[in-house]
């Protein structure tokens, strides 16, 4: 009768940590990821997707797929979270996520027309905008993407993401005081990511200022690029070439 009464809760135990193990190995994923253990905290949020991790954290998990360049495997999170959102997700979610797949995939006007769709249904976050204004850039459709960008501003004003968007509009619609305005109050917060760096430097060229514009591009070069970067180190190091001679 003892030996019954130790046996059932060490098996009802051991189910339970089986049966969840899921969330510890994705914040300890989440911590190696943090540290640079890039390949091998993917192959453990892998494990804890697999494992019967939250719809909730697998969109994290499948963002981070995609920012690292394995589009299957962040597609097929979207997809199975798209059809199979839960009780405690919302499936908008995972579409805004899937239209980056469209965009690295050529399809830019999917990527929008999703985004657009979304904001019709009266989606909105800072991630949402910040894809939607950087997408009508490059559609060419820069009255729309001005008006986006403006109400995203309005949104989050803290962003530097969308902040940047905005500069680069102003940029592309040749509005130079507007865009040296912004990169002025956005470079001062030294944002994280090197677009806003390369964005500043061709601003800076545009008025002459070669140095200030080298200088830019330098620490644009010293960020950390990622597949979801709007510009390849390439870019940067080809501009800082042009420069040079």
């Amino acid at each position: 009768m003892n030996s019954i009464l130790i046996i059932v809760p060490v098996l009802l135990l051991g189910y339970l940590a089986f049966r969840f193990r899921s969330l510890p190995l994705y914040f300890r994923a989440l911590k190696k990821y943090e540290a640079g253990e890039n390949e091998k905290a993917l192959a453990m949020l892998k494990d804890a997707v697999e494992a019967g991790l939250s719809e909730r954290h697998q969109l994290t998990v499948g963002y981070l797929f995609l920012k690292e360049g394995q589009m299957d495997d962040a597609e097929r999170i979207f997809t199975y979270l798209i059809h199979n959102p839960g009780a405690k997700f919302n499936a908008q979610h995972a579409r805004s996520y899937n239209a980056l797949i469209h965009w690295k995939s050529g399809r830019l006007d999917e990527a929008v027309q999703e985004l657009e769709t979304l904001l019709e249904e009266n989606y909105r976050t800072t991630a949402f905008y910040s894809n939607l204004g950087y997408f009508l850039i490059e559609q060419g459709k820069l009255e729309r993407a001005l008006e986006i960008n403006l109400e995203a501003q309005a949104y989050d004003s803290e962003s530097p993401v969308i902040q940047d968007n905005l500069g680069l509009c102003y940029i592309k619609m040749e509005k130079w005081d507007k865009a040296d305005a912004l990169y002025a109050k956005l470079i001062q917060k030294e944002p994280a990511f090197p677009d806003a760096w390369y964005n500043a430097a061709l601003l800076a060229l545009h008025k002459g200022e070669t140095e200030k514009a080298a200088s830019l591009l330098n620490t644009a070069l010293s960020k950390k690029f990622s597949y979801l970067s709007t510009l390849s180190r390439e870019q940067v190091e080809e501009q800082i070439s042009k420069l040079k001679e």
